[in-house]
């Protein structure tokens, strides 16, 4: 009997894997959105629910009432979307498409002029290839919902692996959108590593973007005689001590020296405020 060749084979291991692991897909996100001018800056602010929200303003605190409601609220500089410009909305009564395209998908909010506000329906369909590409990244557990927020918040699958070869550990399908908000990138990773810590975990990196972190402070600090740790560096930033205040700190003669004039000492002082 003759054997099955080699090609033979592959091609039946190809097509039968193509059965067995189907493509995953995701579902169309639904519900309403609003786009108005945002009364803080040239941006739009955009509001989008989805399922059974309360209409009244009474009821929008009460966590019962909002059980099925998922609300998103964030502000989108002007030139987000395409058939939209901010001089529509005083175009009352006009029918708007407004569209936001994403690597992530395709935010459509489709409605009517009123009141100098854009007010219908929220049509959210997904990139499963882009999903597909955070798979491969090792990102698992992506759902449509992550796909709005990434499109929201401008996810680039390129950034993300970009700080994947900078050795940036724990990103995952939480975290993804925080790394974009807080404007993580590559040059930030380096101005921290070339401080001489090792590289941060998307996590850390996340905390230090918060709280403003940046290498100038530091090595002001370390010029005083200090090395801090990255949490210490945090600690720092929450409570304000900064070069001038510990400056001023030594001059009130809480101490001389980083020994004596500890990090810790610093932190209690703002805590307490012992030097009021």
């Amino acid at each position: 009997m003759m054997q099955p060749s080699r090609l033979l084979v592959a091609t039946f291991l190809a097509v039968f894997g193509a059965v067995s692991s189907p493509a995953q897909t995701f579902e169309t996100l639904k519900g309403n959105c609003a786009i108005a001018v945002s009364t803080s800056s040239d941006r739009f602010e955009v509001r989008l629910e989805r399922g059974t929200c309360p209409k009244e303003a009474e009821d929008r605190s009460n966590r019962d009432a909002r059980r099925d409601c998922h609300t998103d609220e964030m502000q989108q500089p002007f030139e987000s979307f395409s058939g939209f410009v901010v001089t529509d909305l005083g175009r009352d009564g006009a029918h708007i498409n407004a569209v936001l395209t994403a690597e992530a998908g395709t935010l459509t909010c489709s409605g009517s002029i009123h009141n100098f506000k854009l007010s219908g329906d929220l049509t959210f369909t997904p990139n499963a290839a882009f999903a597909t590409r955070l798979l491969k990244l090792g990102i698992q557990g992506i759902t449509s919902q992550n796909l709005q927020t990434y499109a929201l918040f401008h996810v680039q699958g390129g950034a993300i692996e970009a700080l994947q070869k900078e050795g940036v550990s724990d990103i995952d399908a939480k975290n993804l959108a925080s790394l974009s908000i807080f404007h993580v990138d590559v040059p930030f990773v380096q101005s921290i590593r070339a401080l001489g810590y090792p590289t941060p975990s998307a996590k850390k990196l996340v905390e230090l973007k918060i709280h403003g972190v940046n290498p100038e402070e530091v090595r002001q600090i370390r010029a005083m005689g200090y090395d801090p740790t990255l949490e210490e560096l945090v600690k720092m930033r929450i409570f304000k001590v900064t070069p001038e205040f510990i400056q001023a700190m030594k001059s009130r003669g809480f101490g001389s020296s980083p020994q004596d004039l500890t990090i810790a000492r610093l932190v209690k002082i703002r805590i307490f405020k012992l030097a009021e």
